[in-house]
């Protein structure tokens, strides 16, 4: 009678339990202020916490979301630019990171950026800057990284 209570209560127990599944589609925060309308904000925030978990073609489709939301969001051209870079795997995609930075010309006279929006711009201008030795570029992204690692903190 006695185990047959202890093994009642520990069913009663273990049966109760809720689990929890984990939410597969949760990839993190982002707590940045850039330049452009609410409709597009969204995407380019899904489009910066896929790009910095490495899926360059999701990250990107999420910031051409945000540019057909807001064809004057500067930051969502840049971040389109950013998928083409893959640092790890030392690859780049020049041609279709500089033909994206190119539409930025146009917009950039229209929406006034803040002065974080402008260093990243620069700092990516830089990264696919075609005339420069390596180290140059390595020297002029850091010294932007630097400046932008301070402004956020």
């Amino acid at each position: 009678m006695k185990n047959l209570f202890y093994l009642s209560i520990f069913i009663l127990l273990f049966s109760c339990k809720k689990t929890q599944t984990p939410n597969q589609d949760y990839l993190g925060v982002v707590d940045i202020v850039i330049t452009g309308n609410e409709v597009a904000q969204p995407f380019f925030e899904k489009g910066l916490l896929l790009l910095h978990s490495f899926e360059y073609e999701d990250a990107r489709d999420e910031f051409q979301k945000a540019i057909n939301s807001d064809k004057n969001m500067a930051m969502a051209y840049w971040g389109k630019a950013m998928t083409y870079n893959h640092g790890l795997w030392s690859q780049q995609n020049f041609e279709e990171a500089t033909a994206t930075l190119n539409k930025l010309k146009n917009i950039e006279n229209i929406n006034p950026l803040t002065e974080l929006e402008q260093d990243f711009i620069n700092a990516v201008r830089i990264l696919y800057s075609a005339n420069k030795a390596k180290k140059r570029k390595r020297s002029g992204l850091c010294r932007l990284y630097e400046k932008i690692k301070f402004k956020i903190s």
